[in-house]
């Protein structure tokens, strides 16, 4: 026998549940359900003597995806229960399916590749937040510069711009190096 939950692809993810779901992702829940309710089976009784179609095991790992990357980006896991439940899911079966998927989660942000990919994006936050600093500065210097060349006059001091790198450059190099 076979268990139907499968570990989410953390990597490639596709639908947002808790945003809505997208027709794709409504699609492969409507056909996961369909399965569930054709056998009888809930979550917890899920298996089946032969493996997945090829059509079964997509409609899993669209969903698993989907619920996996609600979870990466801060959607609770009683909200995403509450979608699933309302889309037809029994609360126990709900809550047991997004427990597997947030322990894959959890499991996979403690991986070596997941913070090599982390680091990796904060290191992107400190680069474009200096870039954004350097350019608010730059032109703070410059119209200061064309302003005091020619006797006086106005000049933009692009504070927006310097607040905003700063902030993005020491929130990307505390990161990397919380992640490296």
């Amino acid at each position: 026998m076979q268990t139907i939950i499968a570990k989410p692809q953390a990597a490639e993810l596709s639908c947002n549940l808790a945003g809505g779901i997208d027709t794709f992702c409504r699609e492969s829940l409507e056909h996961l359900l369909g399965i569930f309710r054709a056998g009888g089976l809930s979550m917890s009784d899920a298996q089946v003597d032969a493996p997945l179609s090829a059509e079964d095991q997509a409609a899993l790992d669209n969903l698993t995806n989907a619920v996996a990357r609600d979870l990466a980006q801060g959607v609770s896991p009683r909200q995403i229960e509450q979608m699933l439940i309302k889309q037809g899911w029994t609360v126990e079966n709900a809550r047991e399916y997004v427990a597997s998927v947030n322990q894959a989660v959890q499991n996979y942000r403690q991986s070596d590749p997941a913070r090599a990919q982390i680091a990796a994006a904060y290191a992107k936050h400190m680069v474009f937040g200096a870039l954004w600093a350097v350019g608010g500065i730059a032109i703070t210097a410059l119209t200061y510069s064309a302003a005091s060349s020619s006797g006086g006059g106005r000049y933009v001091v692009a504070w927006g711009a310097i607040a905003f790198g700063i902030f993005d450059c020491f929130r990307g190099l505390f990161g990397w190096l919380k992640y490296k």
